[in-house]
């Protein structure tokens, strides 16, 4: 009877440690279902990118270097990595450091990448960042993969600092030729400043003139120049010279006396004059270069004065002329009548 309970017993124990080894061994392939199934091993992804130079001047070249690696169990299949360029100028890529380069077109198929090493895969992408790009650069590159039956994607971002060091394109309006005003020796100029433009907004335009002077005052007789500085938002500037130039072309005013009648020196055939009565006298809206004259008939001679000019028996004229620092001339003449 009592060996008949024990048996029960044991049986009853038996029983119980089967099923607990049951609830453990369950429990452990649902919580790591990849030991207990080879096949059920899963690809896992990453990517990350990085930029070079930074940070990167406009019309320079920038590289992105995008890396993915399978991090996971089990391969990855269809792999493809998207990235869309739109700061560079032509973008190209290779995925080897010396491999040639081939137009990007926007994505490349890597096919499967191995969890096992190798387990990583490159793309190098290059352009030149374009001048009219004045902000920095944002880029997201994206792989999308399969890993079994489930169709994955990861992604990198990476922001690029762009540097505008292109200076403003500007044009000089034209030089400027004009005469004084009648009776002046200066002007007004009515010029408009210079045009410029920009890859990067529209630079500040600004004209400083050669006397220092305010661009609204009146130009002198002679050339002046205009300095037009252009300045875009990042400080780069560019400059053209104008020329504005004043011309005298108003001839000067010269005053003769009236014809002259004097008897001979006692005793001699000549009259020596002995003052400046009969020099000419004039002006000029600017200056005054000279005031010359020049004898003919009974005498003859140069000079500047008649102030001790000895005039012969007869009749002389006198030639004045007057020339002011433009070369423009006026002349005016008399007689002088020496009589015995």
């Amino acid at each position: 009877m009592l060996r008949g309970i024990t048996i029960q017993r044991q049986k009853a124990y038996c029983m119980l440690l089967t099923a607990a080894v049951f609830f453990v061994f369950t429990t452990f392939l649902l919580l790591f279902p990849s030991l207990s199934n080879p096949l059920s091993a899963q690809a896992f992804i990453e990517i990350t990118k990085t930029a070079f130079p930074e940070p990167v001047y406009t019309g320079n070249t920038l590289t992105y270097t995008i890396t993915i690696t399978n991090n996971g169990t089990g391969p990855a299949q269809e792999v493809i990595v998207y990235d869309t360029i739109t700061a560079f100028t032509y973008p190209e890529y290779r995925i080897t450091t010396s491999g040639s380069w081939s137009p990007w077109t926007g994505s490349h198929d890597f096919g499967t990448v191995s969890h096992a090493s190798p387990n990583q895969r490159n793309v190098f992408i290059r352009g030149q960042i374009s001048l009219g790009q004045c902000s920095n650069v944002s880029n997201t590159a994206h792989v999308v993969y399969h890993a079994g039956s489930d169709t994955l994607s990861a992604s990198a971002s990476i922001e690029s600092t762009v540097i505008d060091n292109q200076p403003p394109n500007i044009v000089c309006p034209p030089d400027i030729t004009q005469s004084a005003i009648t009776y002046e020796c200066y002007s007004f100029a009515g010029t408009n400043p210079a045009m410029a433009t920009d890859n990067c907004g529209v630079p500040a335009v600004v004209g400083s003139r050669s006397d220092g002077l305010a661009l609204s005052d009146p130009y002198p007789l002679g050339t002046t120049l205009i300095n037009w500085v252009a300045t875009d938002l990042t400080g780069n500037s560019s400059f053209c010279i104008q020329e504005i130039t004043i011309i005298d072309n108003e001839n000067p005013t010269i005053n003769c006396p009236g014809d002259q009648f004097v008897n001979t020196d006692g005793g001699l055939d000549t009259y020596t004059h002995t003052d400046n009565t009969w020099d000419a006298t004039g002006s000029d809206n600017c200056s005054v270069a000279s005031i010359e004259y020049e004898l003919s008939g009974a005498t003859t001679g140069t000079g500047t004065t008649l102030n001790g000019v000895t005039f012969n028996l007869g009749i002389t004229t006198v030639t004045w002329t007057i020339t002011d620092g433009s070369g423009n001339t006026a002349t005016c003449n008399y007689t002088v009548t020496v009589e015995d």
